[in-house]
C-alpha cells in the first residue's frame, strides 16, 4: 500500500479524534439576555377586542333563498267576508262605514221633543194645535161640569113637561109645551156633543 493511500485511510480517525476532544463554545451573555428577561402578562381582554375587529361578518347583500313556487294543485285559502276591523278601516280613512250618518232612533227622539216642545208652547198661549183661530179646548173638568149641567136642565124640563096636561086647550098652553119639548132636544144635542173626549168652544173675549 503505497504513501498516499494510508494516508487518506488514517484521515476519519485524526477527524474523529480531534471533534470528540473539542468542548462546545461557551454561550455569550447577549445571546443569554432575551432568555432572562421574564415574559409580559399577556392581556387577553385586547386579544378579544382585536379577534372580534378582525372578524367576518356576513355581508347583508347574500341573497336569500326564495320560498319555492307553490304547485297548481295546491288549493287557495278560502276567501272570508270582511270583518266589523275591516269595515271601520274602509277606503282606508279609519272610519267606520256609517260614519257621519245620525241614528234612527236620535232622529225620532228630536221628532218627539219638536212636538213636545210645541204641545208645550202651545199650552202656555192657551192653544193647541188643530184648533182653529178663537177656540179652545175644553177641559176634562169644564166638560164633566157641562155634562152634570145638562142633566140638571134635563130633569127640570122633564119636570116642567110633567105639569102640563095632556091636553091642552088654550094656545099659549100649546105653545109652552113645544118650548119645553124644543129645549129638551137641544139638551140631548149638548149631551152628545160635551161626551166627546176632545170639546171645542169659543173663547171667551
Amino acid at each position: 500500500m503505497d504513501h498516499s493511500l494510508r494516508r487518506k485511510l488514517q484521515m476519519p480517525h485524526a477527524l474523529l479524534s480531534t471533534s470528540l476532544s473539542r468542548k462546545p463554545a461557551v454561550p455569550r451573555a447577549h445571546d443569554l439576555l432575551p432568555l432572562l428577561r421574564p415574559s409580559a402578562p399577556k392581556n387577553h381582554i385586547m386579544d378579544n377586542r382585536q379577534a372580534a375587529i378582525k372578524c367576518v361578518y356576513p355581508s347583508s347583500s347574500t341573497p336569500k333563498l326564495s320560498s319555492p313556487p307553490a304547485s297548481p294543485s295546491s288549493p287557495s285559502p278560502p276567501t272570508t267576508a270582511p270583518t266589523d276591523a275591516q269595515s271601520f278601516n274602509a277606503g282606508g280613512s279609519g272610519r267606520h262605514k256609517s260614519y257621519g250618518r245620525v241614528p234612527s232612533y236620535l232622529i225620532a227622539r228630536k221628532q218627539a221633543w219638536l212636538v213636545a216642545e210645541e204641545l208645550k208652547r202651545a199650552a202656555l198661549k192657551g192653544q193647541i194645535p188643530g184648533i182653529p183661530p178663537g177656540m179652545r179646548l175644553l177641559t176634562e173638568e169644564e166638560r164633566k161640569e157641562a155634562l152634570a149641567a145638562l142633566d140638571a136642565q134635563e130633569r127640570e124640563i122633564q119636570s116642567m113637561l110633567l105639569k102640563i096636561p095632556l091636553r091642552v086647550d088654550t094656545p099659549s098652553m100649546a105653545k109652552r109645551k113645544q118650548a119645553l119639548e124644543a129645549r129638551l132636544v137641544e139638551v140631548a144635542t149638548n149631551r152628545e156633543l160635551f161626551m166627546k173626549p176632545r170639546v171645542l168652544i169659543k173663547e171667551d173675549h
